[in-house]
């Protein structure tokens, strides 16, 4: 599974999340820091998993918000059907994370 995280200070947050087991950061640009994940949780547990083990950390004084992938684009509205999103101008722009970026990241790693 593969989501974003938005935050100003993501250089505080980045860390926390890379000490997760099975959290690995695939690319950071700006205020973005894209992750990927190899572990066994299920793909609806892993975005409050992640939220809690920053509040843990750094406390609920930081400012962020997370985000699932869809197909590569940082996925706004997640509750939105695929049909709806397929249709949808902004799902069909250039990959905020690329599939190559990840499987480069991924092979460099020895990830599945």
């Amino acid at each position: 599974m593969t989501f974003v995280i938005i935050a100003s200070f993501i250089h505080q947050i980045r860390p926390v999340v890379e000490n997760l087991d099975d959290f690995y950061c695939v690319k950071k640009f700006g205020p973005k820091a894209f992750f990927y994940y190899n572990g066994n949780l299920p793909e609806d547990e892993v975005i409050p998993y992640v939220k809690a083990q920053i509040k843990a950390k750094l406390g609920s004084i930081l400012v962020y918000e997370i985000y699932p992938l869809y197909k590569g684009i940082i996925d706004l509205t997640p509750y939105l059907p695929t049909e709806m999103k397929e249709s949808k101008a902004y799902y069909q722009r250039k990959k905020d994370l690329s599939d190559a970026e990840l499987e480069a990241y991924k092979q460099a790693h020895q990830l599945k």
